[in-house]
């Protein structure tokens, strides 16, 4: 859908203008070119191909992704503990259901960490 919006717009010798009217898509004024801005999206245009090449082999929570979420579990459950001495519920759902999603979370971490990849399905 982007590049077919491109195809749309209108161009100078084949260059884009610097900027549009995003619902018309007609060039605004005053109407020049960027040869620092097209750069900039020639090379981000790059960098997209070379990610969709290598999205397919990698795996997209690798073992430090996991290990960062496990911190970041460990903390959740650190200040979850502390509401159970001050009230019994939360806004939304109770202390007894937030320690078991907490649990929830960290089982989905040991079970990734193994390889078997369940986290790669919440993407």
């Amino acid at each position: 859908m982007t590049f077919s919006t491109i195809a749309r717009l209108g161009k100078f010798q084949g260059h884009l203008f610097n900027w549009y009217d995003t619902k018309t898509l007609e060039p605004l004024y005053p109407q020049y070119i960027s040869t620092v801005d097209s750069g900039n999206l020639a090379g981000h245009l790059v960098a997209v191909k070379q990610a969709c090449i290598e999205l397919p082999d990698t795996r997209l929570f690798d073992e430090r992704i996991i290990a960062g979420l496990h911190d970041t579990v460990d903390a959740i459950s650190f200040e979850a503990a502390k509401l159970g001495s001050v009230r019994q519920r939360t806004d939304v759902v109770t202390v007894s259901q937030l320690r078991d999603e907490i649990e929830a979370c960290r089982k989905l971490l040991v079970t990734d960490a193994t390889g078997f990849g369940e986290l790669d399905k919440f993407v």
